[in-house]
């Protein structure tokens, strides 16, 4: 994974990419049964402008991991559609213990198809793996050759083989057989399997600020429409709940009105709507050498997937630039 630390002069404007990939069911037994579907990498670019220098930040504790224009995800993320057991605007705290219960509805979308057990949101996070493989021809018989004979390899045209387990190990022989090795850390020099989530939006200006900055959201490579009607990103700038992100102003956001409900409960008798999402969310500039935790929460609303909707996957967009 490549990271192109450049900045692209696109007036105020930044444009921030993020991947969702979600399993959406419509019974706790297909989520269950079926394998996960894989995240590509995702990329975030930053847009600097007269006024400000902004870029991502990953940190751990007060360690700068990396710092630059793009930032990519690694992993996968499967996620089963989900409502909140209460209203984010209950808590203004990010590390407000808010949980997320697991829920579809049936064809009229009245009636949930499934238990109440509690799922995880899709968080912003990067995990570093290892970013390159080399094999190495060996011109001395090893000292674990007998044993471990099969961690080594010949070469077939231009791929690498494993030497096939026999009874014994074959004859050595110098310059047939090669060693492999693959880097330790990735391009953010971190070890590999370190998995990191404190991201930020840096100003590093010398002097000025970003001025007052404004999140929307949009829906992309989506076969489904539904799925942009149904996400839902909540928002949390350093640690403060700031807003719920949906493709559509208005769009109902509901919350299980007492925690969890069982199998062929109605949506009437589950659920709260008391709240909408907004498609655009400020927030407040950003002075030169300052910067903001960024924080998200994304999820599909249980109360409106169903079959139809099993194993779509949609990519979401939040786009920040100056506040009208």
């Amino acid at each position: 994974m490549k990271h192109t630390k450049r900045s692209m002069l696109i007036t105020t404007i930044l444009m921030v990419a993020v991947l969702v990939v979600a399993i959406s069911t419509s019974t706790f037994a297909w989520y269950t049964s079926n394998t996960a579907v894989s995240a590509t990498e995702t990329t975030l670019g930053s847009a600097s402008s007269s006024s400000a220098n902004l870029e991502f930040v990953w940190k751990s504790g007060s360690n700068v991991l990396y710092r630059g224009t793009e930032v990519s995800f690694t992993g996968v993320n499967t996620i089963q559609p989900m409502v909140p057991t209460a209203n984010f605007e209950a808590g203004t705290t990010a590390d407000t213990a808010i949980t997320f219960v697991g829920s579809t509805v049936d064809a009229t979308n009245t009636i949930f198809t499934n238990g109440s057990s509690l799922q995880t949101p899709w968080t912003q996070q990067y995990t570093s793996t290892a970013t390159g493989t080399e094999y190495a021809l060996v011109d001395a018989e090893p000292a674990d050759w007998a044993t471990a004979y099969t961690t080594y390899f010949t070469k077939n045209g231009e791929t690498y083989v494993p030497v096939p387990y026999g009874a014994s190990a074959p004859a050595f022989a110098q310059n047939q057989f090669y060693s492999k090795t693959e880097s330790t850390s990735d391009d953010y020099g971190l070890a590999s399997g370190i998995t990191v989530t404190n991201l930020y939006l840096a100003n590093s200006a010398t002097d000025g600020t970003s001025g007052a900055l404004e999140l929307s959201i949009s829906v992309t490579d989506n076969t489904n429409n539904i799925l942009d009607e149904a996400l839902r990103v909540a928002v949390c700038i350093d640690g403060i709940y700031k807003g719920t992100l949906a493709s559509f102003a208005g769009s109902t956001t509901y919350y299980a009105t007492d925690g969890s409900w069982d199998a062929q409960d109605t949506v009437a008798e589950s659920l709260s709507s008391n709240t909408t999402a907004v498609n655009k969310i400020s927030i407040d500039s950003i002075d030169a050498g300052g910067e903001v935790e960024i924080q998200l929460f994304a999820w599909f609303d249980g109360s409106m997937l169903n079959n139809a909707n099993a194993g779509q996957t949609a990519k979401f967009r939040i786009n920040v630039g100056l506040a009208a």
